[in-house]
């Protein structure tokens, strides 16, 4: 009709409408058989050869590359089926070739396994790290959680209560030295049974459930330095060299006794094989069907870092107090960690052999107060080990071990919990997806890593409470019935 179109507003006269209007009329040509389309405009992971997104996608983790695989059917081939990017993936983090026989989704299925078990604390190491709350009691020095209940020991005072909400149930008083160790039972087949022995080697078993004692027991020379559970049976370490079973239920408390060869320090139970694992100068496995030792390895002197001859500067009988241990020990069913002196020692139980060693920083094993440092606590499981020692630069380490078998694994600390500057840290437990520390002179601090999580799903749920309520209040606004009343006549 004459009218004029700029070439900028996509008229007719417009390069874009006329480019357009091309394709669209060789698009219908080709469709009755007549003139070729024009080339086909070419995805954006088209650009690259596959080459090139095979390098890129052997740099991503394991949650990144099933996000991959939600992008394009064209990632999604290239990730799903590749026998040698998901073996490159298992080797990067266990060290280790995957077995010859296993296909990419076995592989795949290992490595989704691990990383669920990982992720939360490997997103908090590259993001924010959980703050941490005060919780609990001053002057912690022993303790033992479980999911949902604490049990700590400080000074002579046993406290029971609920480290989620703080809430405290009860304090259970009858020792007359510092508490040394605390432990309680987990298992469900039998009633819970609270363990917590002392600096003059007393042993006291209460009741988890009605919270009162049940036995009081000479058990040791000296000082209890451990106690844990086994099925019915508690089982404690001492200071004299002994270790010993005791069952509750039975007149005669004492089961077994086990005689070590030095001062014992710490224990771990690997439970299906019905074994038990001590450490003092060495380390050595106990079977508690034969009451035999099964198992001894030898470590460095050097590795005793508080001795309480050392500690006093003379002979002496009783342990100076806790907060003091000088080794630690900890075993998944593959691995046996044990710490002391700033030194960490991986061995593997099938062949007892040593796969990683390593030493803390020197920053962190620096002692205020001029003397030895002490090892504040050793927890680890199928994938990561938390160590602590009592410092200058007081903390927990956490360290990523899925490739410690194989003798490659880094040893670097993938992240540092610290309470703050200047606090120190006396002990620590890990239950599920928290940290838990004793302070010295200032309450327990509390590391929730699953609480952003929580946080989310608690505003998620408020928001849909507000949405039903909202809905329910609509609902409400109905039209009023009016009543029936019968019609009046009248003549």
């Amino acid at each position: 009709h004459g009218s004029y179109h700029s070439p900028t507003t996509g008229g007719r006269g417009s390069p874009l409408a006329s480019t357009s209007w091309l394709g669209i009329h060789a698009a219908a040509g080709a469709g009755r058989g007549g003139e070729s389309s024009p080339p086909r405009l070419r995805a954006a992971e088209d650009l690259l050869p596959t080459e090139a997104w095979l390098l890129i996608l052997q740099e991503l983790r394991v949650r990144d590359l099933c996000v991959v695989c939600a992008v394009s059917k064209h990632l999604r081939d290239l990730v799903k089926g590749n026998f040698q990017l998901w073996h490159q993936l298992y080797k990067k983090t266990f060290g280790m070739p995957a077995e010859r026989e296993w296909s990419s989704k076995v592989v795949k299925h290992v490595l989704c396994k691990s990383e669920r078990l990982a992720c939360k604390w490997l997103d908090a190491a590259e993001g924010h790290k959980p703050r941490g709350k005060p919780v609990g009691f001053p002057d912690t020095q022993a303790m033992d959680l479980n999911e949902s209940h604490c049990i700590s020991g400080d000074r002579q005072n046993l406290r029971v209560w609920v480290h989620a909400t703080d809430r405290r149930i009860k304090t259970l008083k009858g020792h007359s030295s510092n508490i040394s160790c605390v432990g309680f039972s987990r298992s469900s087949q039998h009633d819970a049974i609270i363990s917590s022995g002392d600096v003059t080697g007393h042993l006291k078993l209460w009741s988890m459930d009605e919270l009162r004692n049940l036995r009081s027991l000479r058990a040791h020379a000296d000082t209890v330095s451990d106690t844990l559970h086994f099925s019915s049976l508690c089982i404690t370490c001492s200071l004299d060299g002994f270790i010993k079973v005791w069952d509750a239920s039975q007149a005669h408390p004492l089961v077994l006794t086990l005689e070590g060869r030095s001062r014992i320090y710490n224990m771990s139970m690997h439970e299906s094989c019905n074994r038990l694992y001590s450490v003092g100068n060495d380390i050595r496995g106990w079977d508690l069907e034969t009451a035999q030792a099964c198992v001894e390895i030898q470590e460095d002197d050097t590795m005793l870092g508080v001795d309480p001859e050392d500690y006093y500067g003379y002979p002496v009988d009783v342990w100076p107090g806790t907060g003091h241990r000088s080794k630690c020990l900890a075993n998944n069913g593959n691995l046996l960690a044990s710490a002391g002196k700033g030194i960490v020692n991986l061995y593997d139980l099938r062949s007892s052999r040593k796969c990683c060693s390593w030493r803390v920083a020197e920053e962190v094993l620096r002692s205020p107060a001029g003397g030895s440092v002490a090892c504040t606590g050793l927890e680890i499981d199928e994938w990561k080990l938390l160590c602590g020692f009592k410092g200058a630069g007081s903390g927990v380490g956490l360290y990523d071990i899925r490739a410690a078998s194989s003798g490659s694994m880094k040893a670097k600390t993938v992240m540092d919990l610290s309470p703050g500057e200047g606090r120190t840290i006396l002990t620590f437990k890990v239950e599920g997806e928290r940290v838990l520390a004793g302070m010295e002179g200032d309450l327990c601090h509390l590391w929730n890593f699953a609480a952003e999580e929580k946080a989310e799903s608690d505003s998620d749920k408020e928001g849909d409470g507000k949405q039903s309520r909202q809905s329910k209040k609509k609902n409400k606004r109905c039209p009023k019935h009016r009543k029936k009343y019968p019609k009046r006549t009248t003549r």
